[in-house]
């Protein structure tokens, strides 16, 4: 009987052994080529539910509460959340589970959202063509675990060929930032949205800029003031004065975060959702630099001076990132990216 037991045990390490080590390299090839990155980062907060199937997407900060705002989807299909994290202690405060403006489980990708201080939370919804808009008041209100209808929807559509389908936001100052992802094959854009910049570049999404303006219907002055022409694969971005910072990322590759001069590349104004726009290129000629990041990054926020990254590497979806630390949500001084 001795025989046998040993050589049970003896399988259980090597099984043991070889689990180690594969998840060792897996941690080393995510990691080490991106090294520069993590020594230049702090640990900001653990990002909430990555182990009950939440997968994260957007993320904002609240600067008079010192907390931060995460959101996205659930793998179950159950009610997108949105989840605040207070920012001193890492703590989770409450989570608040969405419904849309007619008051039904709102299970929609929540690519990201945006805070109109004291007013409104914007949700971005590609599918919808549009940001649901919930009252922030009704936020602060809420429990942990309360349901929230959305007070309303501001839409970023005319018709099938001239719209924006909304995946991610950022407010800075008195503008809000509403931007658009594309891939070839799986996530187009409509045609219109194509320019070939000045740099010869060819780039096939917008973002564009509008005015906060609390007489407005839901905060927002309907005709945007200007417009960014994009590269692919933008899941996030953040501007900085004249400095526009673009999230960008796919699969299980490794993201970049690249910085730009936003007003260098100007070129001929564009007609979208019926307003005619004066338009900004982030392409070759107004790159400032580009950093290699983990992989699966999402939205950006800038807080003092540091660009927090929200990242779903870590999700019950991807798994990987349970591995390399992708559970957490790092940030990085800005000046690491230029």
């Amino acid at each position: 009987m001795k025989k046998p037991i040993r050589r049970i045990l003896l399988i259980l390490i090597i099984l043991i052994a070889v689990v180690a080590v594969f998840l060792l390299a897996v941690r080393m090839y995510f990691r080490l080529p991106v090294a520069d990155y993590y020594k230049a980062s702090e640990k900001g907060f653990t990002i909430p539910g990555t182990n009950s199937g939440f997968i994260a997407q957007g993320i904002e900060y609240d600067a008079d509460n010192q907390w931060f705002l995460v959101t996205g989807y659930m793998k179950s299909g159950e009610n997108s959340p949105v989840y605040l994290v207070d920012r001193e202690s890492g703590k989770h405060l409450k989570t608040i589970l969405l419904q849309d403006d007619k008051g039904e489980a709102y299970t929609g990708h929540a690519g990201g959202l945006s805070l109109f201080p004291g007013q409104y939370l914007y949700v971005a919804d590609g599918d919808e063509d549009c940001l649901f808009v919930y009252n922030y008041a009704d936020i602060l209100k809420a429990k942990d675990g309360d349901t929230l209808r959305a007070a309303g929807r501001f839409s970023t559509k005319v018709s099938d060929e001239d719209c924006l389908h909304p995946a991610f936001t950022a407010v800075v100052g008195d503008q809000l930032i509403v931007g658009e992802f594309y891939r070839a094959g799986n996530y187009e854009t409509p045609a219109s949205h194509t320019v070939k910049t000045a740099a010869g570049d060819e780039n096939k999404a917008l973002a564009l800029v509008y005015k906060l303006d609390n007489t407005a219907e839901s905060g927002i002055d309907p005709t945007p003031e200007y417009a960014y022409s994009l590269p692919g694969l933008v899941q996030g971005l953040y501007m900085d004065g004249d400095t526009v910072y673009l999230s960008t990322s796919y699969g299980p590759a490794f993201s970049h975060i690249a910085a730009y001069d936003g007003k260098k590349s100007q070129q001929e104004d564009i007609t979208v959702l019926g307003h005619t726009l004066p338009l900004y290129a982030l392409d070759s000629s107004s790159l400032i630099a580009q950093k290699k990041i983990a992989p699966m990054s999402e939205e950006i926020v800038m807080v003092d001076g540091k660009l927090y990254v929200m990242c779903e590497a870590a999700s019950d979806k991807y798994i990987f990132g349970k591995f390399t630390s992708a559970k957490w949500c790092y940030g990085t001084d800005k000046s690491f990216f230029k």
